[in-house]
C-alpha cells in the first residue's frame, strides 16, 4: 500500500470516528451541532470529504477502464465511506423559520365604563392601550393615577392629600409574579413604570422599594425570558435602573422552609412566620416572610418596619402593591389579584395551596396584611381555558394574547371578576375557544367562582370592601395612548437567492410597517407570480417589522418568477397604496445545482462540472464571508458544504 493511500485510509478512519462520535453526543439535540467539539467532528469529515472529490470526479470523467481492480476496490470502499458521510450531511438537521417582532393576535376590546347603583360601591380603574410601539407604559400609568384621582384616590400622600396611598419615606413592597418564564410572570416594563413613578414622588422619595415574590422553589427574579418588550429584561434588570433610589429585589424562596420568631421574640432570622393554629373556615394556618432588606430594614410583611433603637413595629410604613399577571390557570380556572397571593405562604411550611378554594388567600390578606393597592396587568394575558394545552398559570411567548390593559382596584375580587369576564373571555373567544366556563366568574359550578366567592366573604367579614355584583361596581375606562388612523404598508422585500433548486427552499424577508400609532392585526400574503405561497395573520408592536420564512420550491416549474407581498387592509385604513410590493426582479426556479455556466456565477440551465467546481471554490462559505455566494447554498442552511456540492452531483447533468 502507497504512502498516499496510508494517509487517505487514515483520513476515511478519522472521518468515519467523527461521524460516529457527531451522531452519539448530538443524538436528538440538533442545537448541539453548532457546540466546538461537534464543529471540530464535521471539519474532519469535510476534510475528507474534499480530498476524495477529486478522485471521485476522476473516475467518472475518465472511466473504470483506466483503473485497476486493487484500485477499484479502495475506490468502492472510499465510495461506500464516502456515501454515508455525505447522506448524513445531506439531512437537515433543523429548518427554523424566524419571525423577528412578530407577536400574537391583538384583542381588540370594547371596554365601556359603568356606574354602580348602591351607594357602596368598588371602583375599578382601566387603562386601554396601555404600551407603547415599543412597551413604555409610562404614560398609561400616569394616565391610570389621573384617573383615579379624578374619582378621589390619591397614589401619593402628600400635604395636601393626606389620605394618599404612598408617603415619601414608605417602604413600597411590590408582590411580583416571578414563578413562571415568558408571559407567565409579571410584565417587567409596568413594573419599571410603577417604580418610576413612585420613585419621582412629588415630595421626593426617601424610603425604599422591595419587589419581593414567593416562587415556592420556581422563582427567579433574574430571567432571561421574562415578560417585557426586551424579553432578557428581567426584575432584577429593572431594580438596577434605579442605583440611587434604595430598590431592590428579594426572592422568598430561599427562606419558605425557614421557620422563624417575630423581631419583637428576639428573633432576626430570616424567614417564615407561620401560626400555631388553622382558620376554622378557610382551613389555613396564615404564613408570612420577615426579612432584612439589601438596605438593612427589617422587615415583617405583618407587623411593618421593626426599629431596633425603640424595639416597636411602624406597621403604618411598609405598603404592600399588589401586582398580578392576569391568565388562566389550570387547577383554578384563573389567577389574578387574589390568587396571585399565593406568592405571600410558605407552602411547605402550610399547604396553603389545596385550601385556596374556601378563600385561604383571602385570610392572609386579613390576618398578615393586604396590599394598599392591587395593579393588574393585563397587556399579555393567558386566556386558554380549562382542558386545553396551554391552560396556565404558565405561559409562552406563543400562547399569550395582547390585550394591552393595565387596571387597579382596592378591591382585589372585583378587579378578578370583572377584567376576566371583560378581557380574559373575549380573548378566549377570538382564540377560538367556544367552551370557557372556567373563565367565567358567574359560572356557580365552577372552581374560579367558588374561590373568588369563598375571598370575598372572608374580606367582606372582616370589614373590607369586596364585591361580585356588578351593580356594586364603578369602572372607569380610558385609553392610555390616544390612537391614530390605522395605516400599515409593505415597504421592502428581498430574497437570498436570484435561482432556486426545484424542490429547494429560499429565504424571503418581507418588510412591514405599521405607520400607525396602534398596535395592528392584519393578514400578509407573499406571491409568485399568481400563486400563494405564504400567508401570516401578523400583529405589528413596533414601527417596522420583517416577516422571515422559507420559499419551498418543491412543485413549481422551470422558469422565472415575480415576487410580491400583498398587506390586507385593516378597518378604517385610509391610505392603501403602500399595501402592495412587487420585487424589481425575477427569481429563477431551475435545476437543484446550476448555479454557474459559461458566464461565472450565473445558471445555464443544467448542472454540470461548472456548477460543481464553482461550488467547489465557494466551499465553507458562510453568510460574511467573502467566498458567501446565497446560490450556491443550494440546501439554504447558510453554510456552503458537502451537502451543496451531493446535491449537485445528484442532479448531474439534468437540463430543465
Amino acid at each position: 500500500m502507497t504512502k498516499h493511500k496510508k494517509h487517505l485510509w487514515k483520513m476515511g478512519l478519522i472521518a468515519a470516528a467523527s461521524l460516529v462520535w457527531l451522531i452519539v453526543k448530538t443524538g436528538r439535540k440538533p442545537s448541539r451541532i453548532v457546540y466546538p467539539c461537534q464543529k471540530a467532528a464535521i471539519a474532519n469529515i469535510n476534510l475528507f470529504l474534499v480530498v476524495m472529490m477529486g478522485p471521485m470526479l476522476e473516475f467518472f470523467r475518465i472511466g473504470r477502464d483506466r483503473f485497476h481492480a486493487p484500485s477499484l476496490r479502495s475506490m468502492g470502499a472510499a465510495a461506500l465511506v464516502v456515501f454515508v458521510l455525505v447522506a448524513f450531511e445531506a439531512v437537515p438537521l433543523t429548518v427554523q423559520l424566524s419571525q423577528s417582532n412578530i407577536y400574537s393576535p391583538f384583542v381588540r376590546l370594547d371596554l365601556e365604563s359603568q356606574v354602580a347603583l348602591t351607594p357602596y360601591a368598588s371602583d375599578l380603574f382601566l387603562v386601554q392601550n396601555a404600551s407603547n410601539p415599543v412597551g413604555n407604559t409610562d404614560e398609561a400609568f400616569s394616565v391610570l393615577l389621573q384617573l383615579m384621582e379624578n374619582h378621589s384616590l390619591f397614589f401619593f400622600k402628600t400635604l395636601d392629600q393626606p389620605a394618599g396611598l404612598i408617603a415619601r419615606d414608605d417602604v413600597v413592597l411590590m408582590k411580583v409574579n416571578c414563578q413562571w418564564p415568558q408571559r407567565g410572570g409579571t410584565n417587567t416594563d409596568l413594573v419599571k413604570t410603577i417604580i418610576k413613578h413612585i420613585v419621582n414622588h412629588p415630595e421626593g422619595f426617601v424610603g425604599e422599594i422591595v419587589v419581593a415574590d414567593n416562587g415556592q422553589g420556581s422563582g427567579n427574579l433574574d430571567r432571561t425570558e421574562s415578560n417585557a418588550f426586551n424579553h432578557s429584561q428581567s426584575m432584577k434588570d429593572v431594580v438596577k435602573m434605579f442605583p440611587s433610589n434604595n430598590v431592590s429585589i428579594w426572592l422568598w424562596d430561599s427562606i419558605r422552609s425557614k421557620t422563624v420568631g417575630e423581631y419583637g421574640q428576639g428573633d432576626f432570622r430570616d424567614g417564615y412566620i407561620v401560626n400555631s393554629t388553622q382558620n376554622p373556615v378557610t382551613h389555613v394556618k396564615v404564613s408570612y416572610p420577615k426579612f432584612k432588606t439589601q438596605y438593612g430594614t427589617y422587615l415583617s410583611f405583618k407587623h411593618g418596619i421593626w426599629s431596633n433603637a425603640t424595639s416597636t413595629y411602624d406597621s403604618e410604613r411598609l405598603k404592600i402593591i399588589n401586582v398580578p399577571v392576569l391568565k388562566s390557570h389550570s387547577g383554578y380556572g384563573v389567577t389574578a389579584c387574589v390568587k396571585h397571593y399565593m406568592g405571600v405562604p410558605s407552602q411547605s411550611l402550610t399547604g396553603t395551596h389545596s385550601v385556596i378554594g374556601d378563600g385561604a388567600l383571602a385570610t392572609i390578606m386579613v390576618e398578615a396584611r393586604s396590599p394598599v393597592l392591587n395593579i393588574l396587568d393585563a397587556l399579555w394575558v393567558n386566556p386558554i381555558p380549562m382542558g386545553n394545552s396551554g391552560c396556565g398559570p404558565s405561559t409562552s411567548y406563543g400562547d399569550a394574547s395582547f390585550t394591552n390593559v393595565i387596571g387597579a382596584s382596592r378591591d382585589p375580587v372585583a378587579l378578578d371578576y370583572w377584567t376576566s369576564k371583560y378581557v380574559l373571555i373575549p380573548a378566549a373567544i377570538q382564540k377560538g375557544y367556544s367552551l370557557f366556563s372556567s373563565l367565567d366568574p358567574d359560572y356557580a359550578s365552577g372552581v374560579y367562582h367558588r374561590y373568588l366567592e369563598n375571598s370575598m366573604n372572608e374580606l367582606k367579614k372582616a370589614g373590607f370592601q369586596a364585591t361580585m355584583n356588578e351593580t356594586e361596581m364603578n369602572v372607569y375606562v380610558l385609553a392610555g395612548v390616544p390612537s391614530a388612523p390605522p395605516d400599515i404598508a409593505v415597504t421592502s422585500m428581498a430574497t437570498s437567492k436570484t435561482v432556486i433548486g426545484q424542490g429547494y427552499t429560499g429565504t424571503l424577508n418581507v418588510t412591514l410597517e405599521n405607520q400607525g400609532n396602534m398596535i395592528e392585526t392584519f393578514n400578509v400574503t407573499v406571491f409568485a407570480n399568481s400563486t400563494t405561497i405564504h400567508s401570516a395573520q401578523v400583529t405589528l408592536q413596533i414601527v417596522n417589522s420583517t416577516l422571515i420564512f422559507k420559499w419551498n420550491a418543491t412543485g413549481f416549474a422551470y422558469g422565472n418568477y415575480t415576487l410580491s407581498a400583498y398587506a390586507e387592509p385593516i378597518p378604517g385604513e385610509i391610505e392603501t397604496g403602500d399595501n402592495n410590493y412587487t420585487c424589481a426582479l425575477p427569481v429563477h426556479v431551475g435545476v437543484p445545482g446550476d448555479i454557474s455556466g459559461p458566464t461565472v456565477g450565473i445558471y445555464d440551465g443544467s448542472t454540470d462540472m461548472r456548477d460543481i467546481n464553482y461550488t467547489i471554490g465557494k466551499f465553507n462559505g458562510k453568510p460574511g464571508d467573502p467566498k458567501w455566494v446565497p446560490n450556491a447554498d443550494v440546501n439554504d442552511d447558510n453554510v456552503i458544504n458537502m451537502r451543496d456540492i451531493h446535491i449537485a452531483i445528484l442532479n448531474f447533468n439534468r437540463h430543465e
